[in-house]
């Protein structure tokens, strides 16, 4: 039976193809940023002013592969993926047509797209890499990869007093800072998750941002509010509610009854994500954040579910918890008539800056390519 391809770059080409679509990121355990609930976000908010194009690989009536591609025009048509590297990003096929959809992906994406470059990053344990380099090799497209900074991870092997036993000195810092932060007052831990209003959940969220550490990086970056909480939030939000097995919370750190710190996290398959920390800057010596993070690990790792606590991140106060780091593989293929030169003018100039810098290709390019199907 033939692999036929198509196009998802809108809300409702999605809708029609939700259930087989969530069904297939979970039994092949790709990434949860890879659910409706986010994919639509994307579509919604044009994400960093590119262009969603998902692929979706059917055959019959059955997913076996998703491509999360978003395409752009600047000095040459690339294409990356979405959502970024952050939010573990790879490609989602079945094992058993992985070589045939890397080669439909590659034809598509340098064929009927006409893409001269295109720039994914991958888990360094992907298997989906190697199958990408055979399907450039037979379509003569240039490749290079490169390990990059990976995510710091803890994968959850005991219980909690295990952990913390084997962990003395994170144990000795947290009660330290927690010590600091009685004197000032009552310290209590509130924990919101889907069950409850979203509204409230995320006002309270909005009252830490509203004195972020963070904010005036944000403004600088010519930001009024940090751009992936409300991605991160809302995509939470009509997940759990397109995928029973997916669940999210937010642990809320609150001295004297005022919430001055937040950790966002979510569940799914198994793992856990940290998504997104943050804490009032006028408590910053007293390390609330860092608070708050532990309170969060320690619940993840009594929940039976959990298996691996992803940081999303390799900052150094990961390493706190995590026990590995995954690497990451940037993965970069081009055509062979692409200019050395120009590619590395555009590589050292930042893709993503390069895409935001030019929007007028967009309303035409999405008529041609929304919901089409490919092959």
């Amino acid at each position: 039976m033939e692999i036929k391809a198509y196009a998802i770059a809108d809300i409702e080409s999605m809708k029609r193809v939700e259930n087989l679509w969530n069904a297939s990121i979970s039994e092949h355990n790709g990434s949860p940023f890879l659910l409706s609930g986010f994919v639509n976000q994307l579509v919604r908010q044009n994400y960093e002013n590119l262009l969603p194009y998902y692929l979706a690989f059917f055959r019959g009536n059955k997913i076996v592969g998703v491509v999360p591609a978003a395409i752009r025009d600047t000095i040459v048509r690339y294409g990356c993926f979405l959502p970024g590297r952050d939010f573990q990003p790879d490609l989602v096929f079945d094992s058993r047509y992985r070589s045939e959809c890397s080669r439909k992906t590659i034809e598509i994406l340098f064929g009927r797209l006409r893409c001269q470059f295109v720039d994914f990053s991958l888990p360094f344990k992907s298997p989906n890499l190697h199958a990408m380099k055979q399907a450039c090799t037979e379509f003569g497209i240039n490749f290079s990869d490169a390990l990059e900074t990976g995510r710091a991870i803890l994968p959850v092997k005991g219980s909690w007093m295990q952990f913390e036993k084997s962990r003395r000195k994170v144990r000795r810092e947290f009660e330290r800072t927690e010590r600091r932060m009685r004197e000032m007052g009552r310290l209590d831990i509130m924990w919101l998750g889907k069950e409850d209003n979203e509204n409230e959940v995320f006002r309270n969220i909005q009252k830490v941002e509203s004195a972020s550490w963070k904010k005036p990086h944000l403004l600088y970056a010519g930001f009024k509010e940090d751009p992936t909480l409300s991605f991160i939030f809302n995509g939470c939000l009509q997940t759990s509610l397109a995928d029973s097995s997916f669940d999210w919370g937010v642990g809320l750190l609150e001295l004297e009854g005022k919430t001055i710190a937040y950790c966002l996290f979510l569940t799914h398959n198994g793992h856990a994500y940290v998504c997104k920390t943050s804490f009032d800057n006028r408590y910053r010596k007293y390390s609330p954040g860092i608070y708050v993070n532990h309170a969060v690990v320690r619940e993840l790792m009594n929940r039976a579910n959990v298996k691996v606590i992803d940081f999303m991140t390799d900052l150094p106060f990961s390493h706190k918890w995590a026990s590995e780091v995954v690497p990451v593989v940037r993965f970069r293929m081009s055509r062979r008539s692409v200019a050395p030169l120009l590619l590395r003018r555009i590589l050292a100039a930042g893709v993503v800056k390069w895409a935001m810098n030019s929007l007028e290709e967009t309303p035409r390019l999405t008529r041609r390519v929304c919901g089409t199907l490919l092959t």
